[in-house]
């Protein structure tokens, strides 16, 4: 038939072949035939997706062909030579999160205040399919010597750690002895909070921005100062307050620094969220309140004898300082924690374990005293 006759043909009758738009619901299941259409013949092609497990995989697959596992959440395409290795599909994960570092120890005769561990939170990412390595930081230790004329200051804490992208600092040990004829240990050392300075020096520790604030100082002989607290600077001879997070529900603060030793006045308070309080002087250091676990007071009110209190547990709080001549060995810092949350809604479908697992209304809340690991499968 000549081209040009078909085309009059066909405009004659176009009514008849019903040549009108394509309108929404013009094409319904009941128009097709049983078996026009099948997942088998979608994906046929090279640009097809079957949908199986990995024990469910198409018997006869053509080159190219794609899959989806949904039990591994693998995406593999079929070679030559067979399936590939395929690649795992991550879903993103957000939680909120709160690491703490182990406080620092207490320095003697006449030792300054440990600082609270540095403190860091906020909200991220975290991807499924990984397993992230928790660590929670030590307390540093107090003052390792008795009285010898030339006290050791304390020891600072340890880190804390979500992997290696969140990582909080060590409290800063509070300096040890006030003789200026042994200036060894005497300056408050550096931290997430750093450590109080000894009695009559001034050199106190200073903290990490956006996690603590530095160490106290009193520049007098008989008074030491406080360890720096996550919120703030030691003032004088108290430890710096910690700071406030509810993450796991109550009104919790967190990594309050140690009281400074005291002598011929009273010793330093410990901060708001666990630090422990002063030893010596006219009268002991209180342990800081509002806290997971609060810090321990100072004990032995007198010029030459009294041991700091030591950092609350899992606060990250810093200990108080000893006393004069003190022969009692100072106290340790307060360990640090760490504290994943998110939606519980969010982990529908997904095994979320690592640390204590509990609830609270809308949340599920990831609770490490001790190192471990966070994983989502």
């Amino acid at each position: 038939m000549d081209p040009l006759d078909f085309e009059l043909k066909f405009v004659e009758n176009k009514d008849k072949y019903n040549l009108g738009a394509i309108t929404d619901g013009s094409i319904t299941t009941a128009k097709l035939a049983d078996g026009a259409v099948t997942t088998v013949k979608i994906a046929s092609g090279a640009g097809g997706m079957t949908i199986c497990t990995s024990t469910t995989k198409p018997v006869s697959p053509t080159v190219g062909q794609m899959i989806f596992e949904t039990d591994t959440n693998y995406v593999r395409v079929y070679t030559s030579t067979g399936w590939s290795v395929g690649m795992r599909q991550q879903i993103a994960f957000s939680a909120e999160y709160m690491v703490i570092a182990g406080g620092g120890g207490g320095g003697a005769d006449m030792g300054g205040g440990g600082g609270g561990g540095g403190y860091l939170a906020g909200t991220s990412t975290f991807i499924s399919g990984t397993s992230y390595t928790v660590t929670v930081g030590a307390g540093g230790a107090g003052s390792n010597a008795a009285y010898t004329g030339a006290s050791p200051g304390g020891e600072s804490g340890s880190n804390s750690s979500i992997g290696v992208s969140f990582v909080s600092i060590a409290g800063g040990g509070g300096g040890g002895g006030h003789r200026a004829d042994t200036l060894t240990n005497q300056a408050g050392k550096v931290g997430g909070s750093g450590g109080g300075a000894a009695g009559r020096m001034t050199n106190s520790g200073a903290g990490t921005a956006g996690q603590g604030f530095a160490g106290g100082f009193t520049g007098t002989e008989w008074n030491a100062g406080g360890g720096g607290g996550a919120g703030g600077a030691s003032t004088n001879i108290n430890g710096g307050v910690g700071v406030l997070n509810t993450i796991l529900g109550p009104n919790y603060y967190w990594a309050g620094g140690g009281g400074g030793g005291g002598s011929s006045g009273s010793s330093g308070n410990g901060g708001r969220g666990g630090g422990g309080g002063g030893g010596g002087g006219t009268a002991v250091g209180t342990g800081g309140v509002d806290a997971l676990n609060n810090g321990a007071p100072g004990v032995g009110a007198t010029a030459t004898s009294g041991k700091g209190g030591a950092g609350g547990t899992n606060t990250g709080g810093g200990a108080g300082g000893s006393a004069h001549q003190d022969r009692n060995l100072a106290a340790s810092g307060g360990s640090g924690i760490v504290v994943i949350k998110y939606l519980t809604a969010d982990g529908t479908g997904r095994t979320v374990t690592g640390g204590s697992i509990t609830t609270s209304g809308l949340y599920t809340i990831h609770t490490f005293l001790s190192s471990g690991s966070f994983a989502i499968a």
